[in-house]
């Protein structure tokens, strides 16, 4: 099973807090382990993410775990925030990473509103080709992929979840702004 599907299943099979090390494999998946003060224990970053519920606001939700990070630990960390809370509950958080905001060429120091913003209006231009990416991985050999362990129905499902388009948008983000970056 991929580092990932072993996250998301640790965390949707979790009931309560889940165990540290899914916790610390969220963080690394991501990348935010780093982001957070060396001596700030781990296991009270979950406490923070679970209190939170499905925000009919995901900007307001996305700030508010930012503001309690911030008193938890003396540091904002949107960030983590936003990757975090998508490993909770997916869409409809906008995952901020500076790679993404490098490839949306948003300044330095973006407010994370404005960075939905335009990552919501880049997402709906991009549409038709996300679909067709999204659509085109049944078409990989799943042996190369983590699709692996996935049934006809269950993939044709998987790449239809506005969730996964979104991912798809994201890790191309990614991708491009570490282009950028190098350049």
């Amino acid at each position: 099973m991929s580092r990932f599907r072993w996250v998301i299943t640790s965390l949707a099979s979790s009931k309560g807090t889940p165990k540290t090390e899914t916790v610390r494999a969220v963080l690394s998946h991501f990348s935010i382990q780093r982001n957070f003060p060396q001596k700030w224990p781990r296991d009270k970053i979950w406490p923070l993410v679970e209190k939170m519920k499905l925000p009919s606001d995901p900007i307001s939700a996305v700030a508010a775990l930012t503001n309690k990070f911030e008193a938890s630990t003396g540091q904002r960390n949107v960030s983590a925030a936003s990757k975090l809370l998508w490993m909770k509950l997916r869409h409809p958080i906008v995952i901020y990473d500076r790679r993404a905001a490098d490839a949306l060429s948003c300044t330095r120091n973006v407010a994370y509103e404005e960075f939905h913003d335009v990552w919501l209006t880049h997402f709906e231009m991009s549409r038709t080709d996300i679909d067709k990416a999204a659509k085109g991985l049944k078409t990989i050999p799943r042996s190369y992929t983590a699709a692996h362990a996935l049934d006809d129905a269950t993939l044709d499902a998987l790449v239809e979840e506005k969730w996964f388009k979104a991912r798809i948008f994201d890790i191309w983000l990614w991708e491009t702004g570490r282009q950028a970056k190098n350049m």
